[in-house]
């Protein structure tokens, strides 16, 4: 099951993507700063570094089955 999440570079969304990571999910994290190193460590984990506030295109996304904004 794919969890798309915004924020995951640092404070709530890095905290919920470890939580859906840890239970087995597929991560896909977007945010403006880079991926932090615990969030790499996941095989599951794919990071996109994009800003949605300024509405930069958004890369070629799998089939989202969870929406955490």
């Amino acid at each position: 099951m794919n969890v798309l999440i915004t924020g995951t570079s640092k404070g709530i969304g890095k905290a919920t993507a470890l939580l859906f990571l840890y239970e087995g999910f597929n991560v896909i994290g977007l945010d403006k700063l880079p991926a932090p190193k615990e969030l790499k460590a996941y095989l599951t984990y794919t990071h996109y570094k994009v800003d949605v506030s300024k509405k930069d295109k958004l890369p070629d996304l799998p089939e989202i089955n969870i929406l955490i904004n």
